[in-house]
Formats: C-alpha cells, structure tokens, sequence
C-alpha cells in the first residue's frame, strides 16, 4: 500500500474502488468473475459497497449530530448530489432506447422504454421504477434522506430502537418485497428494483451505527476479542466451503442466502466479513491506499454512473467478444478497468483540477 498524507481514511476509498471495479467484472462475467463474484462467502461486492457507504456517511455526518438543522441540510445536498447522477443515468439509457440498435441489444430492459416512454421516464425520475444496473443509487438516495433520524436517535442514546426497527424491517423484507407485491395489487407495470428496500437497508444501518460508534469514540467490546476474530474466521471458512461446492449445500439453503431478499444466510455472512474486514483493516494507516482503486473510490458516484452506462453501451461488444475465449475476453475485460479513470478524469477538469500524476506514488 501507498502512504498520502491526509486525515481522510484513503483505506475506506481503495476498498470502495475496488468493490466498484469488483461490480463492473462481475456484470461483465467471464474468467475473471469467477474469482471475483463472492469470493469469500455469499457476499457480493454489492454489499460491500452499501455498508461502505454507510459506514463512511456515519463517519462523516456524526459530527454534525448536535446541530439538526445542519445535518438535514448537508444531507439534502448530498441526496440531490446523488439523484443529479441517477437523472443524467436515466437520460442516458432513455436515449439508448431511441436507438434501434440498442433496443434490440437490451430488449429485455429497454423495452418499456419504446412501449411506454412517458411513463417508463416518470417512474425512473420518481425512483419507482429501477431497471438493471440503475437500482443503487435510489437505494442510496433514500437511505441518506433518512440517516439524518437514524444518527439523531443514536445521539439520543435510543441506539437499540434502531437496531430493533433495523432488523425488523429486515424481517419484513424476508417474505418478498413490498413494493413488488403493492406494483402487482395495483396492476402497475414498473420495476421496484432487483434489491428489496426494506432488507438491505440493515447494511446501511450497520454502516451507519459503525461509523457514527467509531466518531463517537465508542469500544467495540466483545468484537475486538481474539477469540471472537477467530471463532469468525472459523465459521466464514464453513460457508466459503459451501459456496466453493467443496461441501454440497442443502436445497433448503439456497432460501437462506437469497441475494435480492438478503437471506438470513446471507446477512450472517455479511457481518461475520465485516468483523474481519475491520479487523484487517485497521493493520493499516488511515492514510494508506492502492492508489488506483483509491482514486476510483474517492469517486465512487461519478464512477458507479458511468459503469452502469457503460454496461448498456458495451453489451454487443461484450456478447461478440465472448466466443473468441478467455484470453481475449480477460484483455477486454481490464481495459474497461481502466475506463473507469474517464468519469474521474472528467470530473476532475470540470472541477478545474491537474490530473496528472493521479496514480502517481506520492510521499
């Protein structure tokens, strides 16, 4: 790892470009997914990204817990920021939609674009309806409009209230999504998404109750035991075993790792990496990074955008390329890597910033 020197914790960023490197591979499949899709587990990069992005709005924003106003305010103009890159992502596929060739490429997703455009267009811009790879950043969007409440209730030391409502709507995610069976009651044809709100905001949750502890000061207790680090690695290696089919799962397994629900399983998973991960993690300097995947995490919005209009613009390319095999499809594959530098190299002139010597190794 590279040493800058900054008070911002360069380690959160180099695993958030990397999860966001990890999500383009993954969507792109190929060799190269095969060690990268859930590597460790049933957890996806997915996942990592929304705790991520928790953890490091808890960070952010606690310190603005003691004045209200402020904190709804801030996170006002973040959500706006937010929602700004979801509409230029709309925009963007709608006007692949026009194209007679892209609508053929991605029929199954742009379809209800030609059918119904106006109203196709109308529930994007509302976040009802979320086609593939646009499904995040509403989640992200709501789930910041509301940390304001959730950061101001654990000030009040009303900390398992939100844990309780956490898990409780979790639960209530682990019968279907709601919002997929209120679409159905009301005879609506739009997409709630693929990821069920009311389940993975738990990640959110942790991210946020993490980040504000760590502001706050506040022990981890019995999670900093050895005993319990190892007792972690000891049952993600179970599960690893499983997902490797090294150990054939039960079939009654599958419902308790469901991705789009966040299975039980699944969510058991989830916090036993991230025990580990922050265990691991703070082996390291704050200011300590891979610069590149550090570059890309530092901006994670501008960059998660362009992957996800990328993917609709590269399907063709992607289909043609594959019978040709793996060696070609793996150069492919790291060169769409490293396009993810254009949004930040973009972003950077339209902020008026030098970009040269971005991954250069600084002191």
């Amino acid at each position: 790892m590279t040493v800058l020197g900054s008070h911002r914790d360069r380690r959160l960023d180099t695993l958030r470009g990397l999860f966001l490197v990890i999500m383009l591979i993954d969507h792109l499949g190929g060799y190269v997914a095969d060690f990268t899709y859930q590597p460790f587990g049933f957890v996806s990069a997915a996942e990592g990204f929304i705790f991520l992005s928790g953890l490091m709005f808890g960070q952010i924003y606690s310190r603005y817990v003691d004045e209200p106003l402020h904190l709804r305010t801030r996170a006002l103009k973040r959500a706006w920021l937010i929602y700004r890159y979801h509409l230029a992502m709309v925009l963007s596929v709608a006007l692949l939609a026009l194209i007679p060739f892209f609508g053929e490429v991605w029929q199954w997703a742009l379809q209800p674009y030609r059918e119904a455009p106006l109203a196709s267009l109308l529930g994007m811009l509302t976040l009802l309806h979320q086609p593939s790879y646009l499904n995040i950043l509403p989640l992200y969007i709501l789930f910041v409009l509301l940390s304001p409440l959730v950061l101001r209730s654990l000030q009040r030391g009303l900390g398992l209230w939100v844990v309780v409502a956490s898990v409780g709507l979790w639960w209530v995610g682990q019968w279907g999504n709601p919002l997929a069976r209120l679409y159905q009651a009301l005879g609506v044809n739009l997409n709630p998404g693929y990821f069920n709100l009311f389940s993975w905001q738990i990640l959110w949750v942790c991210g946020l109750l993490l980040g504000y502890a760590k502001r706050s000061g506040i022990s981890g207790g019995f999670a900093l035991q050895r005993g319990v680090l190892w007792l972690a690695l000891a049952l993600n290696f179970v599960l690893w075993l499983y997902r490797r089919e090294y150990v054939l799962p039960d079939p009654a397994l599958l419902a308790l790792i469901d991705k789009p629900n966040l299975g039980p399983l699944r969510l058991f998973n989830c916090m036993l990496l991230i025990l580990i991960g922050w265990r691991v993690m703070n082996l390291f300097r704050l200011e300590q990074c891979l610069p590149f995947f550090e570059l890309l995490g530092r901006y994670s919005i501008q960059v998660f955008s362009f992957h996800a209009v990328l993917l609709y613009l590269v399907q063709y390319t992607t289909e043609w390329l594959r019978p040709y095999g793996e060696g070609w499809f793996t150069l492919y594959t790291l060169f769409l890597v490293f396009c993810l530098l254009i949004p930040v190299v973009g972003f950077r002139r339209w902020e008026g910033l030098s970009n040269s010597g971005l991954l250069r190794v600084r002191d």
